[in-house]
This record gives structure tokens, C-alpha cells and sequence, in this order.
């Protein structure tokens, strides 16, 4: 019986000191998920225009909706010392009234980055697309917007739209962006059809590699992406975000 109960305090004492050292971890900012690694800055472009609407041909949903879950998978990804931006593209893409949910640095502590991941997420669920009538997409404002806030960081930017640009470029005219540094971008682009498709890319590409970005639309490695491939690219995507 002494042997008993002797190993039920033992058995007491070890779970006290064990509840108490992950108390002072948790306290103390440790986390079990920890970066080991550089962390990011992630930037979400989300198109609120007009055009950027998935349809059946009976019911039409805006993608602004659709996409929610998307964006939420983004989030949940995110590290301790990871940052989040969402930018909408509208008809005057550089302005700060655009940002959408501002820059938020995912805090140390477990618990506080759990806490803070969930809050982002309900930002995201509860934010309402602008009703305007747009009569212009800027989608490069959008892309010059997100440029300014990479700089310096090792920035990812997901970009969620048609990619069309209203009023649209001069015949030859390339603009410049620079998205400096470790800089990596994924479009998910909605089209109606291949000629659609076609036209998109070259309008794109030779604007995006001139900033310095992979521009990708064929293989298993993609970041220029038909927005109906969301969920698997976007699932292989994130298990390589850091590289």
C-alpha cells in the first residue's frame, strides 16, 4: 500500500511540474509551431469589380464570396512573426482606402497566434464587397500597391482575380512594376474561354517577368492559374510557401 501511494504522489508531482512548465512556456511566447525558418509577409489581392463573377449560366455568385475559404486556408497557414495584408482591386487601384484588412504580424505565443489566425478569418467571412458599379479595373494599381509593400520583405502574393484591366493597356506597352527580392506571386485567374485565356497571358507576361516575377501557366508548377485549379494548386502551393 505504501508503494502505492507513494507512486500516486510521484505520478501527482510530475503532472503539477509538467502543467506548470507549459504554462510558463505558453507565458513566455513559446510556441510548438515556431518559424525555424524566414518568415513572410503574405498579400492578398482580391478583385471586387464587376467582372469578377463565376456563373452556371442560371445562378451567378460573386467570387469575392467563393473565394472566402481560399483565403482562410492562406491565413491558417500562417507562423509566428508571419505577416497578412488583403488589398482589393478596384477601379483605383493605389489608394490606401483599398486595404481591405490591414497589415497584421501574427503574434509569438501560441495561443495569442491561435487566437489571432481566428480573428483574421472572421475578418475575412464578415467583409462585404463594395456595391459600386465599376466602370475601370486597376489591376496593376493593385500590383504597384502590393510592390511598395514587399519591398524588403520575403514577401508571397496571391492574387484573386480576372486579370483584366479596364481601361486596358496602349498596343506594345509593357508597364514596369518592381517587386524586388525574394519576391514570389500566384494569379488565379477567371476566364470565360481559351481564347480569353490566350489573350490574359500575353497581356500578362511580359509584364510580370519584367518586374522580376516567374511568370508559369503550363506544368505542374504554375503561378499564373486557371481559378478553377484553386484548391489543388493552392493546397500544393502552401506546403512550399517558405521555399
Amino acid at each position: 500500500m505504501k508503494s502505492k501511494s507513494k507512486l500516486n504522489k510521484f505520478m501527482t508531482n510530475m503532472i503539477t511540474c509538467i502543467t506548470i512548465s507549459l504554462i510558463f512556456f505558453i507565458q513566455s511566447g513559446f510556441t510548438p509551431n515556431e518559424s525555424t525558418t524566414q518568415n513572410i509577409r503574405v498579400i492578398v489581392l482580391l478583385d471586387e469589380t464587376d467582372s469578377f463573377i463565376m456563373s452556371d449560366g442560371q445562378d451567378t455568385t460573386w467570387y469575392w464570396e467563393a473565394l472566402k475559404p481560399s483565403l482562410n486556408k492562406i491565413v491558417k497557414s500562417l507562423e509566428s512573426g508571419d505577416e497578412f495584408e488583403l488589398i482589393a482591386i478596384d477601379n483605383k487601384g493605389y489608394q490606401t482606402e483599398d486595404v481591405r484588412i490591414p497589415l497584421e504580424v501574427i503574434d509569438q505565443s501560441y495561443l495569442r497566434a491561435v487566437q489571432q489566425k481566428n480573428k483574421i478569418t472572421r475578418k475575412i467571412d464578415e467583409l462585404r464587397r463594395r456595391k459600386e458599379k465599376y466602370s475601370a479595373s486597376d489591376i496593376f494599381g493593385a500590383l504597384k500597391f502590393a510592390a511598395s509593400d514587399a519591398r524588403g520583405y520575403k514577401t508571397r502574393i496571391f492574387c484573386f482575380s480576372d486579370m483584366e484591366q479596364i481601361p486596358s493597356f496602349k498596343k506594345n506597352e509593357t508597364p514596369r512594376l518592381d517587386f524586388s527580392g525574394d519576391t514570389k506571386a500566384y494569379f488565379f485567374v477567371n476566364v470565360t474561354g481559351e481564347k480569353d485565356w490566350n489573350e490574359t497571358i500575353k497581356t500578362w507576361e511580359p509584364i510580370i517577368k519584367q518586374a522580376g516575377l516567374q511568370f508559369i501557366y503550363e506544368g505542374t508548377e504554375t503561378n499564373f492559374i486557371k481559378i478553377t485549379n484553386v484548391n489543388v494548386r493552392l493546397t500544393q502551393i502552401m506546403s512550399k510557401l517558405r521555399n
